[in-house]
């Protein structure tokens, strides 16, 4: 979950979207990913 949010911030092999990749980093923390708590806490908050 955590490298698809990763894949979609950057563009890698999907096109980029910041709110799919919030969406993948949210699902990654709420299995308690520490990166992607980590990433959360920098990213603006992603509107729809």
């Amino acid at each position: 979950m955590f490298r698809l949010g990763i894949c979609y911030e950057h563009g890698a092999g999907v096109p980029q979207d910041m709110v799919k990749a919030y969406t993948w980093f949210r699902k990654a923390a709420s299995y308690g990913h520490e990166d992607a708590l980590r990433y959360l806490s920098s990213l603006p908050p992603a509107k729809p």
